[in-house]
């Protein structure tokens, strides 16, 4: 056996700071004071990680680039019939399940922590309400596709034995030394950070923009 780098550094300080900003956004719910204060600078933080990704998926390391892992139909069912035999092979990157799954989950944050901004402070009244109910749905289809995801590592660890938590740790996955499979390519933590600078910039002026005390959208469609 031997260790190859799977996941280069970039991809991983963002999916554990994604799954830390969301995980406690979804729990740490309120309309107004301190609680709505955490969960508003969760929701900004969790939509810098996305724009984040969305442009690492393009220039990242090797296996974190979407042309890596986002699968075309033939592989899905492929995969899908050998999952529904619990025969799934193991795969050096995402499988082709969990590579949608990933845009899935990627959509579906932008869309929570988007329509999060709108309401505290960006949009109109009237816009504002209509977020409010697309933030809303997006983050109870969130809480559900958390959970399908994390059903899905434990399920795909207990039939292939790739401990693909681990590997989101530390970014090495082990394979049989006839392999063909190498070290990735890419990820440089450099140029992370200059995909990085624009996006605090943003941040700070989304927060310069946004209430932070409380939901000015909730607070009207409550009043109504």
């Amino acid at each position: 056996m031997k260790s190859i780098n799977v996941w280069d550094l970039p991809t991983r300080a963002f999916h554990w700071s994604l799954a830390g900003s969301i995980i406690l956004a979804l729990i740490i719910i309120g309309d107004s004071g301190p609680i709505y204060t955490i969960h508003a600078i969760l929701g900004i933080v969790a939509l810098l990680l996305v724009l984040f990704r969305l442009v690492w998926g393009f220039v990242g390391g090797e296996h974190s680039r979407f042309t890596a892992f986002v699968a075309g139909w033939p592989a899905v069912r492929q995969y899908s019939l050998q999952l529904l035999r619990l025969a799934p092979p193991a795969h050096i990157g995402h499988n082709p399940l969990g590579g949608w799954a990933v845009l899935i989950l990627l959509g579906l944050s932008f869309l929570a922590a988007g329509t999060g901004v709108l309401v505290g402070g960006l949009a109109g009244a009237t816009t504002a309400r209509l977020m409010l109910g697309i933030h809303e749905l997006a983050g109870s289809l969130l809480q559900f596709m958390v959970f399908i995801h994390v059903a899905a590592v434990l399920v795909d660890w207990f039939l292939t034995r790739d401990n693909i938590v681990a590997a989101m740790w530390h970014g090495r996955k082990t394979v049989a030394e006839t392999s063909a499979a190498i070290n990735a390519r890419g990820g440089n933590v450099i140029l992370a950070l200059v995909v990085a600078l624009p996006l605090l910039v943003l941040g700070g002026l989304i927060v310069s923009q946004v209430d932070l005390g409380s939901a000015p959208g909730r607070s009207t469609s409550q009043s109504e």
